[in-house]
This record gives structure tokens, C-alpha cells and sequence, in this order.
């Protein structure tokens, strides 16, 4: 929002709104730090006081205070719920004024041109007939008002929700997702008595490459690798990026002897290629761990570990290996 208006009032609305999201979807701490942002930014009177209170509950429940943040919710229902009720009520007395106005003006002419009274009763059926015309198309168009709002807020639900799950750089899984999902991948596959592996690899002497090209460039061999392993890996697979240029993949379903198999082929697709990036030839590799599950006790931490072992084992027996905890 700040890169296409200039308008603070939408920007820090913005803040609110993303803190309503995160609020809706459980997400206490980013809802939080999202309405201290709108709570600091807010320059003027023009923002509703609804958003204000819905703000100042989503601190208090990151601030374990949960009958402040209900109280502030209530507050915010009851706020939106009078202005409704002022609104049509305003509404109604203006058509009821609006009304009477007709009435005595059709009174009036009743007295004085008793014989137009057929051409003005058929004037008023006719201006009934265009009352309700009018009344069902703002009926309509209410409909249509509600229905729209619906359909954004529950895409701006969904995009917020990736962009909170999606590495900038790469788009490929963040940190966080990759490991809520891979705990409840490894959860499953105890339970139900299934294979469970996992992939951390990383690019080989990637400070030289930053050092020799610079980090631009340093970027590009980050997204290719990223590219490189979502080609040659499963549809079932999740990847995701888990530090500057270390990556983690989840292998559902998957025995010890298929992840060295997958392993295998990403580092030689990625050790036979050779990128090109701004008129610049680069050409790498990467070292990988494999873990599996081999008892039934062990978390994922641990998995994690094991794999990060391994790795570190092929960096030190010479880079571009794959080598299994």
C-alpha cells in the first residue's frame, strides 16, 4: 500500500485490516504486532473506531488478557451494530418526512381539483409501482455490495495466509511452514506405521560465489537451486528454505533407499548444468543429508539434526555428495 498511495489513511488501514486476517485465522502474535503498527501509525480521526477496538484486543490476547480483547471485541460489535441502527434509522425517518411531504401535497390538490382526483389516484399508483421498482433494485444491489465484500475478504484471507507461509526470495515454503508441516507429516507416518524421510541440502562454497559475482548473483544461484529441486522432485514432496542457502525437503512416504535416490538426482541435475545469470555463466553444486525414520520414538528435532549431521559429513568428505544418517 505504501508503494501505490500516498494516502495514510488507506496505508494504515491496511495494518488494521492485516491484523483482523491474522486475528480470524489464530495467528495471535502476527495479528498483534500488526495492530501496534496501526495503533503508532494513526494520524488522523478518519479511521473507524470499530478497527480501533479490534486492534486493542488482538494486543490484549498477545498480552494474555483475555477478557480485555473480549471486551474490546464486544465493544467493536456493539460500535458496528449502533451505526447500523442510526443509519436505518436515519433512513427511515428521512422516507417517513419524505412521505408525509407527498401526502399533504396530495391533500392539498384534493381539495382544490376534486375532479383530477382519477388522474391522481392513477399517479399514485404509479409512483408506488416505481417505489417498489426502486426498492428491489437497491435490494439487489445491496446483495451485490455484500456479496463482493465477501468474495475479497476471503481472498485476501488466502493471499495473506500464503505470503505468511512463502519464502520472499524463492517462493518455495518458509522456515515456519516447512517445519509445522514436516511435525505433522512425521506424526502421521508414526501413527499409521509408514516411511518418513527428509532432505537438507545446501550450495557448495557459496561465499566464493557471492565474493567472485557479487550477491545479486548470490540471489539468482539461491532461486536456481530452489528452481532446480522443485523440478526434479514429487508432486507429494514440500520443499521449503530454511536458512541463506540451506533448503528442506519432506519425503512422505518415502524409505531411506527412494530419498538417497532423490538426493542423487537433484545434486547431479544441479552438478551438470551450467546457469546463466546477467551474462554470467555459473556452475555449482550441493551437498545433501538424508534422515529416515528407523524408530518410532524419535521427533522431529531430532530427524532434522540427523539430517544436518549428515550433511556436514559430506561438506568435509570434499562437497557434492549425498551422504545417509
Amino acid at each position: 500500500m505504501k508503494e501505490t498511495t500516498s494516502e495514510l489513511f488507506y496505508i494504515d488501514s491496511t495494518y488494521a485490516h492485516l491484523g483482523y486476517a491474522y486475528l480470524r485465522n489464530n495467528q495471535v502474535a502476527q495479528a498483534a504486532a500488526m495492530a501496534k503498527i496501526f495503533l503508532k501509525n494513526k494520524k488522523d480521526n478518519k479511521t473507524s473506531s470499530e478497527l480501533i477496538l479490534v486492534s486493542k484486543a488482538a494486543i490484549a490476547l498477545e498480552n494474555k488478557q483475555p477478557l480485555q480483547s473480549m471486551q474490546a471485541l464486544f465493544s467493536a460489535i456493539d460500535l458496528t451494530l449502533k451505526k447500523k441502527y442510526e443509519l436505518i434509522k436515519n433512513s427511515t425517518i428521512t422516507s417517513s418526512l419524505q412521505y408525509d411531504t407527498s401526502i399533504a401535497k396530495l391533500e392539498t390538490q384534493l381539495l382544490s381539483q376534486q375532479l383530477e382526483m382519477n388522474d391522481l389516484e392513477l399517479e399514485w399508483e404509479k409512483d408506488k409501482q416505481k417505489l417498489s421498482k426502486q426498492t428491489i433494485t437497491i435490494i439487489v444491489l445491496v446483495a451485490i455490495a455484500l456479496f463482493t465484500a465477501v468474495i475479497f475478504l476471503l481472498q485476501s484471507r488466502r493471499y495473506f495466509k500464503r505470503r505468511s507461509q512463502t519464502d520472499f526470495l524463492t517462493q518455495v515454503s518458509n522456515r515456519r511452514y516447512i517445519f509445522e508441516e514436516g511435525e505433522k507429516l512425521l506424526s502421521r507416518a508414526k501413527r499409521q506405521r509408514k516411511d518418513f524421510s527428509l532432505i537438507i541440502f545446501d550450495i557448495d562454497n557459496f561465499k566464493m560465489v557471492n565474493d567472485q559475482h557479487g550477491h545479486d548473483i548470490g540471489d539468482k544461484t539461491i532461486q536456481a537451486a530452489a528452481k532446480q529441486a522443485k523440478h526434479w522432485l514429487r508432486d507429494k514432496d514440500i520443499l521449503g528454505r530454511i536458512g541463506g542457502e540451506e533448503f528442506l525437503i519432506l519425503l512422505p512416504l518415502t524409505e531411506p533407499k527412494k530419498a538417497m535416490e532423490i538426493a542423487e538426482r537433484l545434486r547431479e541435475g544441479i552438478a551438470n548444468k551450467i546457469f546463466h545469470f546477467n551474462q554470467t555463466d555459473i556452475k555449482f553444486t550441493i551437498s545433501l543429508g538424508i534422515a529416515s525414520v528407523k524408530r518410532k520414538t524419535i521427533n522431529f528435532d531430532q530427524l532434522v539434526k540427523n539430517a544436518d549431521d549428515a550433511l556436514y559429513e559430506a561438506k568435509e568428505s570434499g562437497r557434492n555428495k549425498s551422504v545417509s544418517a
